[in-house]
């Protein structure tokens, strides 16, 4: 019989018995193991491996608590650049919301600014535009007015107002092409004015001399009725003598009047021929100066021009007035003749 600790075994004797009836006597023998050794700690293996397998388990642990603590903390800073860079993307998209807004809203007021100041330029470079053509018939129809129409007359004076208009809101080009402008027309003016003047007193010397003609040929005529009123009977008397006489005289006056008229028309003429060729000659060179005037304005309300079409369309119209001042004047003199 075998127990975990002791073995039990029975041997049976043949020459031993038992003295008292014989029987064989019966030996237990307990084998008992023998105790283990002690062993010292640092020669205990188990020790070790467990000690190992320990170590190992904290190495594992640590590892694994080192490891999370490196990820938690490259996570937080994950974490923290992400609401850093979010907080920052979040400054310069509000920051450049602002720009965007304050550069739309100053965009915006330029804009605004730009189409104020470009729609007053509109109405001062019309008004000045105007006030140039009004100038062009002023100088023009001088030698329809009278020395004292001339005098009361306004002039270039709103001519002048409208180029300061353009010198408080055009640009600087402008400003100095439209002072070239009035400058020019000023003294095309002056000059007209010296011209007209002598017309103006040729003018008058006919009048005078018409209203002469006129007075003498109805004196004349009121002699002669006198005249055949006293010879209605055939006499002729001293007094009928003498109407006749004064009515000869009259009529030769009346002749010398007229005669006196026709020469001053013809000096007229030749005032006024002069007068058309100074103008046209000066017209030319003040249509040049306003054309580039209106292509500076043009540029500044960005309209598109043609520049080459604009100049030849000037020379075109300059051609045509001198053609047609040279037509008026054969014609003048062709009705002097047949006259």
């Amino acid at each position: 019989m075998v127990s975990s600790n002791k073995k039990h075994f029975t041997i049976a004797s043949d020459s031993i018995y038992a003295p008292s009836n014989g029987v064989p006597l019966t030996l237990d023998i307990e084998l008992v193991p023998q105790p283990a050794p002690k062993v010292a700690w640092y020669e205990n293996v188990t020790f070790f491996v467990a000690a190992i397998g320990l170590i190992g388990v904290l190495c594992t642990v640590w590892l694994g608590w080192w490891r999370m603590k490196k990820e938690l903390s490259q996570a937080l800073t994950l974490a923290k650049d992400a609401r850093d860079y979010s907080r920052g993307q979040a400054e310069e998209d509000r920051k450049l919301a602002m720009d965007q807004a304050n550069a739309e809203r100053k965009h915006s007021a330029d804009e605004a600014h730009r189409e104020r100041i470009a729609t007053a330029r509109r109405i001062v470079y019309l008004d000045a535009t105007k006030e140039v053509v009004k100038a062009h018939a002023i100088i023009g129809r001088l030698t329809q007015k009278t020395l004292t129409e001339i005098g009361s007359d306004n002039g270039l004076n709103d001519l002048s107002a409208a180029v300061a208009k353009v010198t408080i809101l055009g640009g600087m080009n402008t400003i100095l092409k439209s002072r070239e402008v009035l400058n020019l027309i000023n003294l095309t003016y002056l000059k007209a004015l010296a011209l007209t003047a002598p017309m103006q007193l040729t003018k008058d010397e006919i009048s005078t001399m018409t209203s002469q003609r006129e007075a003498a040929s109805t004196n004349a005529e009121n002699i002669q009725k006198k005249f055949k009123d006293l010879t209605r009977d055939g006499n002729y008397s001293q007094e009928a003598s003498e109407l006749a006489e004064e009515s000869r005289i009259l009529h030769a006056r009346a002749v010398e009047y007229a005669d006196a008229v026709v020469t001053l028309h013809e000096k007229f003429n030749e005032k006024h021929y002069e007068y058309i060729d100074f103008i046209l000659n000066e017209f030319r060179e003040i249509q040049k100066a306003t054309d580039e005037l209106i292509i500076m304005i043009r540029s500044e309300l960005e309209l598109e021009t043609d520049t080459d079409a604009l100049f030849q369309s000037t020379q075109n119209m300059y051609e045509l007035a001198k053609r047609a001042a040279a037509d008026l004047r054969d014609n003048v003199e062709r009705l002097v003749k047949d006259y």
